[in-house]
């Protein structure tokens, strides 16, 4: 069982402050209710004006210079090879900081993208150009209430809840402990524990209702795409991922028995070498997976 970051297993835990400042961590007992929504095998969105589910904020900072360091403020000193950092004298974001040789850096506010970097990876993610495509194709907004299916390390998960915040949600299906327990803590990272929530099980078992989107990273997904259907509300998407073409042919075929404007893509980026003799940089990562997509209207 996990403490104090996130609570993953049948049992639940609430953290609650305290009038004299100190933290209360409360495990419920069967049957008790939680607060606001829980990141837990058997939690889902709930609401209560006594306690929040807290995850200890820590204010992080991005250090720009020769090399990139995401730091928390609370810290007094920071030791590189470029010298000492005295964190006291950051007083705002885009001010400029000396290491105590001299070595010149920038302070600015890290986003989404850089802490999803520094969160811990374990099975494959999707990428952000594969992430972003989603976003494109489905004009994925503020307030949407969105479902993951294969969690995996919680990136495109973590990806959605940044865009779809205040007032959007995103529950992360993923079966496997281990992965689920790693998805917590990135969430927590990256601050997003108001908007994404994980279940520990299987994404077969899901009941949510009047969904804007749908995605899914699982092996035989074509056998989900009924039960998304009715699911989701007229208009809205869904969208298969696979870096296997044969999954999205057994996609495609179940999807065109209930969603129109089907479309399966890819996205391919490079970087370049931009100098005297420009070209693509060598070696590269080109072909990540494919992205079908399909829209739910009542025919």
């Amino acid at each position: 069982m996990e403490n104090a970051r996130g609570v993953l297993v049948n049992k639940l835990i609430i953290r609650e402050d305290r009038p004299d400042g100190k933290i209360n961590d409360t495990l419920l007992a069967k049957g008790q209710s939680p607060a606001n929504f829980l990141i837990l095998k058997t939690g889902n969105f709930c609401n209560t004006k006594r306690r929040k589910i807290m995850a200890t904020k820590v204010e992080k900072v991005l250090l720009l210079g020769e090399k990139t360091f995401l730091i928390d403020k609370k810290q007094k000193k920071f030791h590189t090879e470029f010298g000492m950092f005295d964190l006291e004298k950051i007083k705002k974001y885009g001010q400029v900081i000396k290491t105590n040789t001299g070595k010149k850096f920038y302070a600015v506010e890290p986003t989404i993208i850089d802490l999803m970097k520094k969160s811990r990876r374990m099975p494959q993610i999707v990428t952000q150009k594969d992430a972003a495509q989603i976003a494109a194709v489905t004009g994925l907004t503020t307030g949407w209430k969105c479902l993951d299916f294969g969690g995996g390390s919680g990136f495109l998960a973590m990806f959605i809840g940044n865009l779809v915040k205040p007032g959007g949600t995103v529950i992360t299906y993923e079966k496997k402990p281990e992965y689920a327990k790693n998805i917590v803590k990135n969430i927590n990272f990256c601050g997003l524990q108001k908007i994404v929530a994980v279940k520990n099980t299987d994404a077969k078992k899901f009941t949510e209702k009047n969904l804007d989107l749908i995605t899914m990273d699982v092996i035989d997904a074509e056998k989900y795409v009924k039960k998304c259907f009715n699911a989701l509300k007229p208009g809205g998407w869904i969208c298969v991922y696979s870096p296997h073409i044969e999954q999205q042919k057994k996609a495609v075929k179940e999807m065109e028995k209930y969603f129109t404007h089907i479309r399966t893509i890819e996205t391919i980026q490079r970087n370049w070498q931009v100098s005297e003799y420009t070209h693509p940089i060598p070696s590269q990562l080109v072909h990540t997976g494919f992205m079908t997509f399909g829209r739910k209207v009542i025919k």
